[in-house]
Parts: C-alpha cells; structure tokens; sequence
C-alpha cells in the first residue's frame, strides 16, 4: 500500500496522525478502566518501528523520522470534534443478509458504538464478524466510512472549514473504532484510514498549508472575519 507518490503509506503524515489519533482514544479507555495509562511504547506495542501488512506482503517495517507528538496537537483537536459529534443517528438496515450492503449497514449502525460496547454487539453475531473479517478491503472501508460520515454528518453544516475538520475528525473515529476490533491487524485498518485521509482531504490540508495549519484555531477566527 503506498501513496500516490510511492511512498509506504505508513511513512505518511495521515497515518502518524492516526496513530497519535487511535492512542488518545485507547489512552482515554484505559483511564476509565483504571488509573493504569498505557505509553506510547506499549500502546503500539514497539518503538519507533511499525509494521503496515497488506495482502501482497508480509508486512513491511519503517522506521518513522521526527517527534513522535509531531502532529500531537492535531490529534488532540481532532478527539475534541469528534466527541461533540452526535453518532446517535438512525441507521436503516437491511434485515437479509443477502442484501448485498447488509454488511457495510451493520457495520455502520455498529459503529455508533465505542470500546467494548461495540466488541461485545460483534461478537454476538459471530456470522456477522466472520463476514466482516474476510471482506475488509479498502473498498468496504471506504463504503463504510462513506455511509457512516452520510449518517453522523448529513448537512456537513456550518463554515467550509468546520465542515472539513468534522469529516476528518469523524474518518480517525471510524479508523479508531475498527481498528480497535479483532478484524484486521490494526496497522492495516489504519493504512486504510489514511489512505482515505489522502485521497478525501489533502487538498484541502495542502490548501491550509498543511495539517497544523489547518487545524489552527486563529487560521479559523481569520477565516470567519
């Protein structure tokens, strides 16, 4: 998997941003559970060194360049957006599981979940996670997060710029959520998430003059002005 500049998905900033992304959110789990809190060490479960496997390889290493928390601040604004979204939102779902979007509608209306609520919904239908397991390509990723995005955002209101952020902030969620489920190994899901982050957004991020620039809130108050 690989940008549209050949560069390894998992050297790209869309991925680091999720990683800082998908570590809040499990950091944030682990302190309800206890006061025990997971570093990023542990939380990633090796140093500096991640491992993307995809379909036509066993897995290949990189070794990231810079600080770890480069893109910390945007990450922490994104966990911000995301937990004012209301993920409360109907979900029509088809009840035949010959329905050829039965498994991109469940797995939207399970979405609405987090944690262990949303493992344990999963695993009550073990034909359900079963299919899910072994048709998680990109392709249903991005119909997934397509539809989830429709459902949770369906106006996208307010200014250009809020209306952006909230579709990124809500695509990490989703990347956050699955990742955090036994389905794929969790750098995939991850490489999926940014490899829609790319293709959906980098213009826009390019625009702002990159990710911190687009997340900054004084860019945002000079916009409204």
């Amino acid at each position: 998997m690989e940008t549209d500049a050949g560069e390894p998905i998992a050297a790209s900033s869309e991925f680091k941003l999720l990683q800082a992304y998908c570590s809040r959110r499990r950091k944030k789990k682990s302190k309800r559970r206890s006061a025990f809190t997971d570093s990023p060490v542990t939380a990633m479960g090796m140093s500096n060194t991640f491992l993307l496997q995809s379909p036509g390889n066993q897995g290949i290493a990189l070794r990231t360049t810079g600080s770890r928390d480069e893109l910390g601040n945007v990450a922490d604004k994104l966990t911000q957006i995301a937990d004012n979204v209301d993920v409360d939102a109907n979900v029509l779902e088809s009840d035949s599981s010959d329905d050829p979007d039965y498994v991109i509608q469940k797995l939207v209306s399970l979405l609405r979940l987090a944690g262990d609520e949303l493992d344990g919904e999963l695993k009550k239908n073990p034909a359900l996670l079963k299919q899910i397991q072994s048709s998680l390509t990109y392709g249903l990723f991005e119909k997934v997060t397509r539809t989830f995005l429709g459902y949770v955002l369906p106006l996208c209101g307010g200014p250009a710029q809020g209306s952006q952020q909230a579709q990124i902030a809500m695509t990490c969620e989703v990347t956050s959520r699955l990742s955090a489920l036994d389905l794929q190994p969790m750098n995939r899901v991850m490489g999926f998430g940014a490899q829609f982050l790319q293709q959906n957004f980098s213009g826009w991020v390019q625009h702002h003059g990159g990710w911190e620039k687009a997340f900054d809130e004084q860019e945002d108050e000079d916009e409204v002005q």
